[in-house]
């Protein structure tokens, strides 16, 4: 998944909701350092849009949820959408 889409406008957006973890341009500018440090970061985990490494991150925010199966369920419903929309555009 891309983080072009982590821009101003979606800050403005998304930080009111969601900013006391950090404002979503400095989301964006540390997930674009993660791809810069890839050996590969056009690799796919199976059959997604999502990196192995990215696999690994969601894993661990599913693993802070244990015990909280709806907030798992919207986790993966984010999730969800987002591939869907990427397999749309693709």
């Amino acid at each position: 998944m891309s983080y072009m889409f982590m821009n101003k406008t979606m800050a403005g957006r998304f930080d009111l909701l969601f900013g006391q973890y950090g404002s979503l341009l400095d989301h964006a500018d540390i997930r674009k350092k993660m791809f810069e440090r890839l050996d590969n970061p056009a690799e796919k985990a199976g059959d997604t849009s999502f990196h192995p490494e990215e696999v690994k991150h969601i894993l661990s925010a599913l693993e802070c949820l244990a015990g909280n199966p709806e907030a798992q369920a919207t986790l993966m419903s984010a999730l969800a959408f987002a591939q869907m929309k990427n397999d749309c555009a693709g």
